[in-house]
């Protein structure tokens, strides 16, 4: 289950003002929220904590979403498209074609077909 950043910092508040016991701050958290079963297991509260510590924030740490295509990747597929498409018989290409081609993931050359070149 995903806590939002408020629900991530009430669970080390807790942790923290029930002398770092993790039932309790679960419990704690339980019964605040009105749940029965929490939202997360001891070692799984232990290791967010210690997450925490580590990094010194409580959000999501940089590089867990989507990545950001660069340009120089679609500048290189839209390169590559033109190229095969010029050689073809029938002046079009694939994207799996064009994949094998860069040795990029097809969805990445989807990606740039679809959103980028239009």
């Amino acid at each position: 289950m995903s806590l939002e950043k408020k629900e991530r910092s009430l669970l080390t508040k807790l942790f923290h003002e029930n002398d770092s016991n993790l039932s309790t701050a679960l419990r704690e958290y339980r019964r605040f929220k009105g749940l029965q079963k929490g939202p997360m297991s001891r070692q799984a509260l232990k290791k967010m904590i210690t997450k925490c510590e580590d990094a010194g924030e409580l959000g999501v740490l940089k590089g867990r979403w989507r990545k950001q295509l660069s340009s120089e990747t679609a500048e290189e597929v839209v390169l590559a498209v033109v190229e095969r498409a010029s050689g073809s018989q029938y002046s079009s290409t694939s994207a799996r074609a064009v994949s094998r081609d860069l040795s990029l993931p097809w969805s990445t050359v989807r990606k740039v077909l679809r959103y980028i070149v239009k």
